[in-house]
């Protein structure tokens, strides 16, 4: 049941020789016939450079035969190790062999740590914690925190971060510490002391960190006899390479003059390219779109080749190029056509999002709305496959509470009610379970102690026991179980800690740790600059070649000095080495391919870009073939065996159907008719959201209930004119108060003082409104909030008025109070935008003098309306001054207008009339485009 082929027994630290003794002991059977293990490293095959000082060219052929002979292949990144192992398994098995030893092929960091693995077994070096990453940044940052440098730092991880690269460059180059940065500013004097404090918490702890493994084996390997080298006889292959540091170069020549053989390869050059162009786009976007069209025609014309797309800036740009190819090169799994060589952030992969979602209940047994949603509608949660329904009413529920906060009490409450749709028992058995286990945690605890404890509080809420997964979410829950484990590590850096502090740390943890799914090789390859070193492509697009943007600007670290990096030439810099190093990744880049393209845009998203980077000014203009095809889902849609109807009308309204909405019901079939239709009837409604506080349609509602109660009180203009400024100001302010005290949970569990802010906002709303008041005409206020049930053309209403005066010749005015914008041409026209005002003018009944809105807005207070004459509200016209009136002769013209209008949306709706025919902006502010599709009819989508 071996599986021979996959076993990599390089990591036995065995000759082979021993290997093939091993194997058949291990398998009781000799070789398979016609296959002979060959042990001698040949110079003729594999010749050593005297020097490292430049890489030589090798073919892959030649390569293959040093990794057959047990040549080592140390590259200068993981993805290219995973490029040669799958091209040496190719070779290895159209040679037609069943079985081969599989090559050690290594990224030079992994190399490192099993050849400091040797010289530990064999004595050469003193036994010390290698600091993983996350250990030692958070050791800088421990030390940072607690100097007297970094009291007044706001972002001490981020110091950190650059700290620790100040400190792998140091080691990189060799550099003297603590010379290299006697002669700075207060920021390299700074670096120094970190830097002695760093060491001396490290020989305390017997701590190395990576930076100085390759010195530490340098010089182990200098104190020992050249035949206690482990590698004596050994090829070593360098691939990838661009240069070499310092302290790899000296690493490698003491490997070489031990008895090693080292060679720096150079990537093995493809002909000439005899396609290459420069191509400008508008911007970034059509960048992004051209592009995609043309990886599909490559795809299409070169079967069975790759195709490369080289991009600088790709964590900026990955989203918008996954998507452009997703459009035009389906495919999921094993199917994909494409593949991202970055991945994303552990924490936003669904999976690690949803175990975040239940871990953030363990401090305060608390969870945010949006939290709670994302937790419900979670498929890793155990009972998600029989309960996904419930949960989403149960989610529904949630939000119709209002509540700003979700308590796992409540929660558990609401999810154990077994007479209501949203009853979730086992959702509810795993919270309870997760409660108990909350009950249990300790104050404070190590990192490996919460790493245990946070797994059985996932385990007993049910994660990630939702349903099956899949090969990729199979991935990142082991790339979630190996950041507990890191985490965990950390706890010989850190002592204890409380909940909170361990909770962020893992969470940091998550969002530092870059994951990418594994998946089969795809014809189309997304790669940064640095992971394409060392492969060759059929095709090749380099991607963003701005004069602004390639040669890259020099960043030199702020902690070193910067006499120190431009004389030693350091990364970053100086221009001049980001130019060389420019010119010498070009120059690779466009061996690796026989078609080569570079493109730029000419403007950005940030500042206008001024033309192609000065490396291709002589390149011909040139315009790639581009696939002409539709993307997957035109195609979809052409492919699809439509029935055309020339009628579809809703189901007329039914005699006994019940259908709330009130004035809602003509402004929403002005407006839209399938929106009508599907709110009021098909009850398609969006979710409610909560917010913090009252929202703003609660807080039009105090002022409706405020006004209301004060027009209670004084009933007219002549007892508002006679009262007192304090007398009025006391008035309101006990309306102000009881309006509040009615308020439900919004006001709850409000901010610090936030009651308060809002009674004196609402106070002074009111006042200067009352203000405005007492400059009209006489009046007394007949009614308020007066409602009104009735018919029109055969559709129940129900209507609430929010006030009617009565002036002083007997003639009523409608007045609705209203605390958003508001314009009076929105209420003419065969389908008025808002026809509240002509509904109320069309039913009130008696001699209507004028209708209005009362505007109480924190910019502008004021009436907004119509009247029959001049002179009867301050700022409204009489219909004949109105522009969008002047059509009509009298007033009773205009009202009979109004009636009509609003009779014949009625009787639309009660037909079933629910074209989806949007009026104006009407679908800004509608969240039923998923529903109606509009955007999917570009010729009849609104501007």
């Amino acid at each position: 049941g071996m599986s021979l082929r996959r076993l990599n027994i390089h990591h036995l630290q065995w000759s082979q020789s021993e290997y093939a003794f091993a194997l058949e002991s291990v398998c009781h059977r000799p070789w398979p016939p016609g296959y002979t293990p060959r042990v001698s490293n040949r110079k003729d095959v594999c010749p050593v450079p005297e020097s490292l000082s430049e890489p030589q060219p090798l073919t892959r052929e030649a390569i293959f035969r040093c990794l057959e002979q047990g040549a080592h292949l140390i590259t200068a990144n993981l993805r290219l190790s995973r490029f040669f192992q799958q091209r040496f398994a190719s070779h290895a098995a159209a040679t037609g062999r069943p079985v081969w030893l599989a090559p050690l092929i290594l990224p030079q960091k992994d190399w490192l740590l099993q050849l400091r693995e040797r010289l530990l077994i064999t004595g050469q070096l003193a036994a010390r914690t290698v600091l993983n990453p996350e250990q030692e940044r958070l050791l800088w940052e421990d030390i940072i925190r607690n100097s007297p440098e970094g009291e007044n730092l706001l972002r001490p991880r981020a110091t950190a971060r650059q700290v620790a690269e100040a400190w792998t460059l140091l080691h990189d180059w060799q550099l003297d510490f603590p010379a290299a940065v006697s002669d700075g500013n207060e920021d390299t004097e700074a670096f120094a002391n970190w830097c002695r404090a760093f060491r001396r918490r490290c020989a305390q702890a017997d701590w190395i960190s990576a930076a100085e493994i390759p010195a530490s084996l340098s010089a182990a390997l200098a104190e020992s006899a050249p035949a206690a080298n482990p590698l004596t006889g050994q090829t070593l292959l360098l691939a990838g390479f661009d240069e070499l540091v310092p302290a790899a170069r000296t690493l490698f020549e003491r490997l070489a003059a031990s008895g090693s053989e080292v060679r720096w390869l150079l990537p093995e050059a493809v002909a000439e390219a005899d396609t290459r162009g420069l191509v400008e786009y508008a911007d970034e976007h059509e960048e992004i779109r051209l592009m995609a069209r043309w990886a599909r025609q490559q795809v299409e014309t070169r079967p069975g080749g790759t195709v490369a797309v080289v991009v600088p800036d790709l964590s900026a740009r990955r989203e918008a190029i996954v998507t452009a190819l997703s459009a035009l090169l389906p495919g999921e799994g094993s199917a994909a056509l494409f593949n991202v060589s970055l991945g994303l952030p552990l924490n936003r992969y669904p999976l690690v999002q949803s175990a975040f979602n239940l871990l953030s209940l363990l401090p305060r047994r608390r969870l945010e709305p949006a939290t709670a949603s994302a937790l419900l509608l979670s498929r890793f949660v155990a009972g998600w496959e029989a309960e996904s329904r419930a949960r989403a009413l149960l989610d529904r529920r949630l939000r119709e509470t209002g509540e700003p906060r979700i308590s796992l009490r409540y929660l558990i409450r609401l999810a154990s009610q077994a007479d209501r749709p949203w009853h979730c028992p086992e959702l509810a058995a795993h919270l309870q379970a997760l409660e108990s286990r909350i009950g249990e945690l300790p104050e404070r605890e190590t990192a490996a102690g919460w790493m245990q404890l946070f797994s059985r509080c996932l385990g007993a809420a049910g994660w990630p026991a939702g349903r099956s997964l899949d090969s990729r979410e199979y991935q990142c829950f082991e790339a979630w179980q190996k950041a507990l484990s890191g985490f965990a590590q950390l706890q010989e850096v850190a002592g204890r800690f409380d909940l909170r502090r361990a909770l962020a740390g893992l969470q940091q943890l998550a969002g530092e740790r870059i994951f990418q799914p594994e998946s089969k090789p795809a014809p189309v390859q997304v790669l940064g600059l640095y992971e394409a070193a060392g492969q060759q492509f059929d095709a090749l697009w380099l991607m963003g070649m701005s004069d602004n943007a390639w040669p890259a600007p020099a960043r030199p670290n702020p902690f070193l000095p910067l006499s120190l990096q431009r004389r030693h030439d350091l990364p970053h810099a100086s221009a001049a080495r980001e130019l060389a190093v420019a010119r010498r990744l070009g120059r690779r880049l466009l061996a690796s391919a026989t078609t080569v393209i570079v493109s730029y845009a000419a403007s950005g998203a940030s500042a206008e870009q001024r033309g192609p980077s000065p490396l291709f000014h002589d390149w011909p203009r040139w315009q790639p073939p581009l696939w002409t095809g539709e993307d997957w889902l035109t195609g979809i849609r052409q492919a699809a065996d439509c029935e055309c109807l020339r009628e579809d009308p809703a189901p007329a309204l039914g005699r006994d159907e019940v259908v709330g909405g009130g004035s809602r019901i003509f402004r929403l079939q002005s407006n839209c008719p399938f929106r009508a239709f599907a709110e009021l009837r098909l009850g398609a409604q969006p979710l409610a959201r909560a917010d913090i506080g009252l929202d703003a349609l609660a807080r039009g509602s105090l002022v409706h209930r405020v006004l209301e109660l004060v027009w209670d009180t004084l009933e007219s203009q002549d007892c508002l004119l006679q009262l007192a400024p304090q007398a009025l100001a006391e008035l309101v302010a006990d309306m102000v108060r009881l309006a509040l005290r009615e308020q439900p949970q919004a006001l709850a569990e409000p901010l610090p003082g936030y009651r308060e802010l809002e009674a004196r906002r609402l106070q002074q709303r009111v006042l200067d409104w009352l203000e405005l008041e007492r400059q009209r005409p006489p009046f007394r206020v007949r009614e308020t909030e007066r409602s009104q049930e009735l018919r029109i053309a055969g559709v129940p209403i129900r209507l609430k008025l929010d006030r009617v005066d009565e002036l002083a010749d007997g003639s009523r005015l409608l007045i609705d109070y209203k605390t958003g914008a508001v314009n009076a041409s929105q209420w003419f026209g065969e389908r008025p935008e808002d026809p509240q005002l002509p509904l109320y003018a069309s039913v009130s009944g008696g001699e209507l003098a004028a209708v209005a809105f009362a505007c109480l807005q924190a910019r502008e207070t004021g009436f907004r309306g119509v009247a029959r004459e001049a002179e009867l509200l301050p700022g409204v016209k009489d219909f004949n001054r109105l522009a969008a009136a002047r059509e009509f002769a009298s007033w009773d013209e205009l009202l009979d207008h109004w009636k009509t209008t609003l009779e014949r949306l009625a009787a639309a709706f009660r037909d079933g009339e629910a074209a989806v025919d949007p009026e104006g902006d009407a679908c800004r502010y509608c969240e039923l485009s998923t529903l109606c599709r509009i955007h999917e009819q570009p010729s009849e989508s609104p501007a």
